[in-house]
């Protein structure tokens, strides 16, 4: 799958990415609009994200329960990810959410 930013409003603290994939057996397509609006919250940041998804194909047959299992199942996982890549540095040096800089 291919995902861009389509709008970064830094003013604001938001981002609209597009994404589309393919099953790579040609089974179906996914196609979504996400924007992501982070909210500062203490020593924290509280991340929304709120998704516009287009299913088709065979995925499609599954309903909406399952689409929003997987959904988040998929979202725990990116966050996981993050933590442990991109935000490892930060935690190494000692700014954990909640602590001073």
């Amino acid at each position: 799958g291919v995902a861009q930013i389509v709008e970064a409003d830094e003013a604001n603290h938001k981002v609209l990415l597009k994404a589309e994939g393919r099953d790579t057996r040609g089974q179906g397509n996914a196609s979504a609009t996400v924007t992501a609006t982070l909210v500062g919250d203490g020593g924290a940041t509280t991340v929304n994200i709120d998704t516009d998804l287009n299913i088709t194909g065979k995925v499609a047959q599954f309903g909406r329960g399952v689409m929003a299992d997987v959904s988040a199942k998929l979202l725990d996982q990116f966050v996981v990810n993050l933590e442990t890549t991109v935000l490892a540095g930060d935690l190494e040096a000692g700014l954990v959410p909640g602590s001073e800089a």
